[in-house]
């Protein structure tokens, strides 16, 4: 009986270092988002704060959860935090904007391919770390509301890309914000 509970204690401790090794890194800033196509939930980018917050670990990983594990598909290339993701649902395809990187806060638009960023466009308008950003269904667009244009600047802009170029929304909104969750309802 003890041979087989120290046995069970070796695999357990074995089989939780190998989980261990399978899953990513604590971070913050980082972004979630469903992919539908592929049925899996995927993560990337985020920061974890060093030295009592005086420095930054940055993260290009990509994962993917299946609902039974975790698994690393890649590395993107670039370090940074606080970008947002949207789920192209017609093209299947996954898009972020904007984000925080050497200490500045991007416009950039990218499409995930091969587990590598591509950039699509630039919104020098619109710089922006932590921003709302959602596919919309309905009307084919990608939408970006709001994130820090730079410490202690908050957007309150809206932009819509169509899959050529951008445009600014002109009509009323909510006052500026960073770091908050916009999510798109397909019944209303």
């Amino acid at each position: 009986m003890k041979i087989y509970s120290a046995l069970i204690a070796i695999l357990f401790l074995h089989s939780n270092s190998l989980v261990a090794q399978q899953k990513p890194g604590l971070r913050a800033h980082h972004e979630l988002v469903y992919d539908e196509n592929k049925e899996v939930i995927l993560m990337t980018a985020g920061s974890t704060p060093l030295n009592g917050g005086s420095s930054f670990e940055m993260y290009d990983d990509v994962w993917k959860f299946d609902g039974q594990s975790w698994k690393e598909i890649g590395h993107t290339g670039d370090r940074r935090s606080g970008i947002k993701t949207a789920y192209d649902s017609k093209k299947k395809q996954l898009y972020s904007f904007g984000g925080w990187l050497d200490g500045n806060s991007l416009s950039d638009l990218r499409v995930l391919e091969n587990a590598q960023w591509r950039n699509v466009s630039d919104l020098p308008d619109m710089k922006a770390s932590e921003p709302g950003f959602v596919y919309d269904v309905a009307r084919d667009r990608l939408i970006a509301f709001g994130g820090s244009s730079a410490r202690g600047l908050v957007n309150n802009q809206t932009w819509e890309w169509n899959g050529t170029s951008w445009k600014r929304f002109e009509g009323r909104g909510p006052q500026g914000r960073q770091a908050f969750v916009m999510a798109y309802d397909s019944k209303r």
